[in-house]
């Protein structure tokens, strides 16, 4: 069994079944006719027999989950605003951003910041909703009350510290979003995707402080890291750490 992600690899895909393979495609980044990446890992699990650690982690989600939706029945959290600009090492001084496309298929940092109180500013004209824009001027425009900025491949990068992580965000921010009221936070992509569930708790608690527990935030981010990955630290001075613009402007 050969598995890939579609559009991004589909010559590889092309290859295995001309090799005998049986090709599955699941959505890793992307949502896909309502399949996502969360629906991607359960899947996985199943298909390897790890139905114990699947159901863990179905159990985990269902509470951050839970604790969104009753932290703002309890405490209210006023719907704001948002726009994902996204960039990558090596992308400027090109902008891109994520948002809703113009077909089922769309970014996965989208469907996960979605389970806020949140509304997008925009569309983009990409079937998958990953598009470029002109500049940081132009998006600032818009008047967000929020940017979400979607940092893929920094991360995953070994040769990336947490101290160059949150340098790479400050320099992205300062091409035009400072210039911006707007909240400005990260969210290194592979949080938005396959571990974004365990990211979001943190990032309502930035955007909602008064809403949102931080502490308990944290600490279920934390145990997403210690229980499902080989992370071995303390996820808030990680190069995983979502970040707030403001304790660094």
């Amino acid at each position: 069994i050969f598995m890939v992600v579609p559009k991004w690899l589909g010559n590889y895909a092309s290859t295995a079944e001309n090799a005998g393979f049986t090709v599955i495609k699941l959505p890793e980044n992307r949502t896909i006719n309502g399949v996502d990446s969360l629906d991607t890992l359960i899947t996985l699990g199943a298909m390897f027999n790890l139905q114990d650690k699947t159901a863990k982690f179905i159990e985990y989600m269902e509470k951050v989950q839970t604790t969104v939706t009753e932290t703002i029945a309890k405490a209210g959290a006023t719907p704001v605003s948002y726009i994902i600009p996204y960039t990558a090492p090596g992308y400027l001084p090109e902008i891109y951003v994520d948002a809703h496309g113009s077909s089922s298929m769309t970014t996965a940092d989208v469907t996960l910041v979605e389970k806020l109180p949140v509304k997008s500013c925009l569309t983009t004209t990409a079937a998958d909703g990953f598009d470029d824009v002109v500049s940081a001027g132009e998006l600032v425009a818009l008047k967000p009350d929020v940017f979400i900025v979607s940092m893929f491949g920094y991360a995953s990068n070994k040769e990336y510290t947490a101290a160059q992580n949150i340098e790479a965000f400050k320099t992205f921010v300062q091409t035009g979003f400072d210039k911006s009221s707007a909240g400005i936070y990260a969210m290194p992509f592979e949080n938005c995707s396959l571990a974004g569930i365990a990211s979001v708790l943190v990032l309502a608690s930035m955007i909602w402080p008064d809403s949102f527990d931080a502490d308990e935030a944290w600490d279920t981010m934390q145990e997403y890291y210690d229980t499902f990955t080989n992370f071995n630290g303390d996820i808030k001075t990680s190069k995983f750490a979502p970040l707030n613009y403001a304790d660094y402007a």
